[in-house]
């Protein structure tokens, strides 16, 4: 049963909450984004390194998040759910791809630290 935009809300807020503030005010800031893809290469920073959206790595070590991982999947999924986004569905589409694909070829499923709702279930992600 595919995830409804009020799941995917309340997991966003869920997982975002058990992010660091520290790593949250960090991203939030346009030029730590730039100076990251500077530092580390947008392509390995972001699901989208144009417009440097859905971060992938832990900003400190420069090593690929499994929870950041989930988040850019949930967001992406989040937004291709919703009729009022900015980009077009077909947009959401490749980023939800792009990062299920990264998700599942970096075992990401096994090593979630985050924690998720009792009651959530993988396969609504597919």
């Amino acid at each position: 049963m595919p995830l409804s935009e009020a799941r995917l809300k309340i997991l966003i807020k869920s997982i975002t909450n058990q992010i660091s503030k520290r790593d949250q005010d960090y991203f939030k800031n346009d030029n730590h984004r730039q100076l990251l893809a500077t530092k580390f290469g947008a392509e390995r920073v972001f699901l989208d390194p144009q417009r440097y959206k859905f971060v992938l790595i832990d900003p400190r070590s420069g090593e690929y998040s499994c929870n950041y991982c989930f988040l850019a999947v949930i967001k992406a999924m989040w937004n291709l759910n919703r009729n009022n986004t900015k980009l077009p569905s077909s947009y959401y589409r490749n980023m939800l791809k792009k990062g299920k694909d990264l998700f599942k070829s970096l075992g990401c499923r096994d090593k979630l630290t985050v924690k998720l709702p009792d009651n959530f279930d993988f396969n609504d992600l597919t």
